[in-house]
């Protein structure tokens, strides 16, 4: 298993996203490298993991910052590869060193994390419907480390989506692609990013 299972992504992820000891161009170089040195019809097989068995949960590592996971999750879902998400990571389950990443499932509604299951849900939802993010083609993809921000576009036949991770605390401004459809939350993208925000944006 450990040939399919993509630790390049989730070391990227936790240098990222946890420890903030990569940048954003950094991570962009990384996600290059490891496609550069692949055949490209395995990148789409890929495992892409934020947390497993054997590590303490994500939530656990980013001292339950829910905005962190949900960047994390989006980078899971939207980026090449095959998102493998770990049992509970959806509705905020936590959890440090083997065993204890290891709990039960949390079943109890009420204990879960509603609104982060939401996300996960959406973000699969849109994984479904735009095959643009699984099969189109990088035709611009850039990283402002000042910002913070990762900006990668696909398109596949006329379909185009543009992905921008904010991977820093604070709003940030991108009034240039202001007007476009948030396909995260179906409203019209303002050109503002919040803090670790994803927008998932469809050109019509």
């Amino acid at each position: 298993w450990d040939s399919i299972m993509n630790y390049q992504f989730y070391h990227a992820v936790m240098d990222l996203v946890i420890t903030g000891h990569m940048r954003a161009s950094s991570f962009v170089g990384k996600l290059n490298f490891m496609r550069g040195n692949l055949n490209q019809k395995l990148e789409g097989y890929l495992w892409n993991f934020i947390d497993t068995h054997d590590t303490p949960r994500f939530l656990n590592s980013v001292q339950n910052d829910v905005r962190k996971q949900q960047l994390a999750a989006a980078l899971q879902l939207l980026l090449p590869g095959m998102p493998m998400i770990y049992y509970g990571d959806e509705v905020g389950m936590d959890g440090g060193m083997d065993p204890d990443c290891r709990r039960g499932m949390l079943w109890d509604t009420d204990r879960q994390n509603k609104t982060l299951l939401g996300y996960y849900q959406r973000l699969i939802q849109i994984r479904h419907a735009y095959p643009v993010l699984t099969e189109g083609a990088v035709v611009e993809q850039y990283a402002d480390d000042e910002k913070g921000l990762i900006y990668i576009e696909r398109v596949l036949d006329k379909q185009s989506i543009v992905l921008v991770f904010h991977t820093q605390d604070g709003n940030e401004a991108l009034q240039v692609l202001s007007g476009m459809k948030n396909l995260v939350d179906g409203g019209v993208f303002l050109g503002s990013l919040g803090g670790y925000e994803t927008a998932v944006l469809l050109r019509v």
